[in-house]
C-alpha cells in the first residue's frame, strides 16, 4: 500500500482495507511522513504496539492524537511520543512557547507526570537545551525525584535563572541532582555558594572542577578550612585560579606533596611564600618516602611503645588521630575492640557514621574520639557526622550499636 489514504478511496474504505492488512503493512503506512492525519488517528487505536509507536513517532500525526496517546497503555509509545514532542519544541523561535496550542501544552504536561520515568526522561533530554519550554512543565522536570528526569534540566536548560537554581538546592537536592547543577556551564557566584554551603562531597567536588563556574575566594576559603580528610577535594581545589594566599597556606598543611609543588609554580605569590612552599614539598615527600618504606614497623614500634608505658589506650588513639595516623588508629582498634584487623577495615570502608561508632563504642572509646574519626578514618564531610548526645554520649542505644558491630562480623 503505497498512500495512506488514495484520494479515489472514502475514509471508511481505507480503513477496511487497513484492517484487513498485516501489521507491518499497517505500520508502514503509520510511518509514512506524509500520511492522512485522520488515518494516523484511526491507527493511533490499533491493537499492535508497534503500529501505535509509528502514529507516536509521525511528526504528522495531529495535536488530538497525540494528546490520545498520552495514555497509552504501551510504555514505547508514549516514550517515542515525549521524544518527537520534545523534538519539535525547539524548532519554535526562541520565547514562543506562549504560542503552543492548548492540546499541545496539555500533551506536555500529561507526558511530564508520567508514571514511568523512563517516558519523563526522554522528555526531558529532548528538552534540556530549548528556549520553548513552560515553566510549569521545566520547573516540574528540574524537580522529579528521578536524577534521570531531572539532571538533565538541571544541568542544561538555559531557563533555568539563579533564582531557580538557588530555590531548587535549598529545597534540598539529592547528590546526583546537586552534582547536575554543579556542572552546569557559566554558574554564577551566588549559585556556587549555595552547593559549596551543603557539604556535598561529590557535588562539591564537581563545582570545583568546573572552570566555567564562578567561585568567590572567600568560598573557597571556607572548603578550604573543610577539605583536610576530604581527598576527592584536594586536586580540584588546589587548581582553582581564585585562590586567595590563605586558602594557598591552608591547602599546603595537607595535600600531597606534587599538590603543594602545582600550589609553589602558581602566579603571583611573593617570594617568601613560594620558598615556604617548596620547602614543605620537601618535608612532605620526606615524610611520605618514610611512611611507605617502613609503615608496619612503625606502627608495630608505636604500639610496644604505648604498651611498655601506660598501653593502648584512648590517650593513644587521640594521639594517632590528632596525626592522621589511620594506620596506627586502625591498629589500636583491632586491639581495642577484640575484632579480627579485616573487620575493622570493612567499617571503615563502610564510610558511614554508625559503622564508625560502633567500632569506637566497641573498643571502648568516648564519643568524642569516634567523632574524630568519622572525619579522619571515613572522611566524613561534617554534614554526614552523627554527633554526641548531650555533648558527650553515643547518639545510638548500645542495642543499636552492638547490631552494628553484628552486621559486619556476620558479613565477613
Amino acid at each position: 500500500m503505497s498512500d495512506a489514504r488514495p484520494s479515489s478511496l472514502p475514509l471508511e474504505e481505507a480503513k477496511k482495507t487497513l484492517a484487513a492488512s498485516a501489521p507491518d503493512a499497517r505500520a508502514g503506512v503509520a510511518a509514512q511522513s506524509h500520511a492522512d492525519r485522520e488515518i494516523l488517528h484511526y491507527l493511533s487505536a490499533d491493537p499492535e504496539a508497534a503500529v501505535r509507536v509509528e502514529v507516536a513517532k509521525n511528526e504528522n500525526t495531529g495535536e488530538a492524537t497525540n494528546l490520545k496517546l498520552t495514555d497509552d497503555i504501551d510504555p514505547e509509545v508514549r516514550t517515542e511520543l515525549a521524544r518527537k514532542i520534545g523534538r519539535l519544541l525547539p524548532n519554535l523561535r526562541d520565547g514562543d512557547a506562549e504560542r503552543l496550542s492548548d492540546l499541545t501544552l496539555a500533551t506536555l504536561d500529561k507526558l511530564s507526570r508520567d508514571q514511568l520515568p523512563r517516558v519523563r526522561q526522554a522528555l526531558a533530554e529532548e528538552l534540556k537545551r530549548s528556549r520553548n519550554v513552560p515553566n510549569a512543565i521545566l520547573l516540574r522536570l528540574a524537580r522529579d525525584l528521578k536524577s534521570i528526569v531531572s539532571a538533565p534540566i538541571l544541568e542544561y536548560s538555559p531557563l533555568l535563572a539563579d533564582d531557580d537554581l538557588i530555590e531548587l538546592i535549598g529545597a534540598g537536592l539529592a547528590t546526583e541532582r546537586l552534582e547536575a547543577v554543579a556542572r552546569r556551564k557559566g554558574l554564577s557566584e551566588n549559585v556556587s555558594d549555595k552547593i559549596a554551603a551543603t557539604l556535598d562531597v561529590p557535588a562539591v567536588a564537581a563545582l570545583l572542577r568546573n572552570k566555567d563556574a564562578q567561585v568567590r575566594a572567600e568560598t573557597l576559603e571556607r572548603l578550604a578550612e573543610e577539605a583536610e580528610a576530604i581527598a576527592e577535594w584536594h586536586e580540584p581545589l588546589a587548581v582553582r585560579p581564585e585562590l586567595s594566599l590563605r586558602a594557598i597556606r591552608r591547602i599546603s598543611e595537607f595535600v600531597a606533596a606534587e599538590l603543594v609543588e602545582l600550589l609553589a609554580e602558581r602566579t603571583g605569590l611573593d617570594a617568601p611564600t613560594r620558598d615556604a612552599l617548596r620547602k614543605r614539598t620537601r618535608e612532605r615527600v620526606a615524610d611520605q618516602s618514610a611512611e611507605e618504606e617502613d609503615d608496619e614497623t612503625r606502627v608495630a614500634r608505636l604500639i610496644a611503645e604505648a604498651e611498655a608505658g601506660e598501653g593502648v589506650n584512648e590517650a593513644f588513639v587521640t594521639d594517632a588521630l590528632g596525626r592522621k595516623d589511620r594506620a596506627a588508629t586502625k591498629t589500636a582498634l583491632a586491639k581495642l575492640s577484640g575484632l579480627p584487623q579485616d573487620i575493622v577495615d570493612k567499617m571503615i570502608a563502610a564510610k558511614t557514621a554508625k559503622a564508625i561508632c560502633a567500632l569506637f563504642w566497641k573498643a571502648g572509646l568516648s564519643m568524642r574520639a569516634a567523632l574524630s574519626g568519622q572525619e579522619v578514618l571515613a572522611g566524613l564531610a561534617p554534614s554526614a557526622r552523627m554527633l554526641p548526645k548531650d555533648g558527650v554520649d553515643y547518639p545510638m542505644t548500645d542495642e543499636e550499636l552492638n547490631w552494628m558491630v553484628g552486621y559486619f562480623a556476620d558479613a565477613a
